[in-house]
């Protein structure tokens, strides 16, 4: 994945890496197709299951996706083929191919504007502000994102919040990485006062807050960003958010390099590594062995130690063949 989608596609479908969970439901949902039930009931399940698969096996995904598709079309049900293309359409983009995955965003978006489907809207317009931040298209992708915000603010029902927090957490990515810091920081305080109300949604709200301190970072308020970081930490810790944690402990890692506190820098990115590496996560990794690295190479020359200068440019130097292979 291109280093925009691993930004947003994390915060968008806030991945959590325990997949016990997401395991019992796709179980459960498979357990249903082999019960008889309504085509239409068939048809949702299937894409109930691709969108499960979405960070886990995307060919799986696409194949019920496409399942979907298929049986939608038999029997004439615009909702379903619009589900379907919006599904075929986000394992599209995971695999990188963007202007396939537009295509189908362009199908799902015309069938649900039809059916005046705000809450579908929403989810494409979502996706479609993904596909262009992928693509280094910020602007256009900020405007999606507004879209997809308005269409969530015109529907009822139980997600509603849950949509408008995400959406503001992407419009904050946004923010973040085209340096506009303040919009950064009130869209994610959005964010946080949302998934601050949903009990589910701890492990969102721990990475908002985290998200918001590598903006402090970005800002050289340091120390600011460290207690931030700090306060994901201990919600993460209680969660026992293996992953995620690895996430907070190699930006802490960075914060405290930053800061100059170099024996911190190198514990918490060391505590990070080995599960970014199971992760397979070869942008994070590398990025964290380059701040081991750098904190090794100035906690060298600070006590004027040769061991440690050694180890700095080792890892400096792995870290750097790790980016020229990604």
């Amino acid at each position: 994945m291109k280093k925009y989608a691993y930004i947003l596609i994390l915060a968008l479908g806030q991945v959590c890496f325990c997949q016990n969970p997401k395991t019992e439901k796709t179980d459960s949902l498979l357990t249903v197709l082999k019960s008889r039930i309504a085509d239409t009931t068939r048809c949702s399940v299937y894409n109930q299951i691709s969108n499960f698969y979405l960070y886990t096996n995307i060919d799986e995904g696409l194949s019920y996706a496409n399942k979907g598709l298929v049986l939608a079309k038999k029997i004439n049900w615009t909702k379903g083929i619009g589900l379907s293309n919006l599904n075929l359409s986000k394992h599209e983009m995971s695999k990188g191919n963007f202007d396939i995955s537009a295509k189908y965003l362009r199908i799902a978006e015309a069938l649900f504007i039809e059916n005046s489907d705000t809450y579908n809207l929403g989810n494409v317009y979502n996706q479609f502000g993904i596909l262009n931040a992928n693509k280094g298209k910020f602007p256009e992708a900020l405007e999606n994102f507004f879209k997809s915000l308005k269409n969530f603010e015109n529907t009822k029902g139980k997600n509603t919040k849950l949509n408008i927090a995400n959406i503001y957490q992407n419009i904050a990515n946004i923010y973040s990485a085209t340096e506009n810091f303040e919009k950064s920081v009130t869209n994610y305080n959005k964010a946080i006062a949302l998934f601050g109300e949903l009990k589910d949604q701890q492990t969102s709200l721990a990475m908002n807050i985290a998200s918001k301190g590598m903006v402090f970072q970005k800002q050289k308020k340091y120390e600011l960003a460290i207690q931030t970081l700090l306060s994901a930490e201990r919600i993460l810790i209680n969660l026992k958010e293996k992953f995620m944690l690895a996430f907070v402990s190699s930006w802490l890692g960075s914060a405290y390099l930053s800061a100059e506190k170099y024996d911190l820098s190198l514990r918490y990115s060391k505590e990070s590594l080995e599960t970014i590496t199971q992760m397979g996560d070869q942008v994070l990794t590398a990025a964290t062995i380059q701040n081991i690295g750098y904190a090794y190479l100035k906690k060298g020359i600070r006590a004027n130690s040769n061991a440690d200068v050694e180890l700095g440019f080792e890892n400096l130097s792995k870290s750097l063949q790790m980016n020229k292979k990604s």
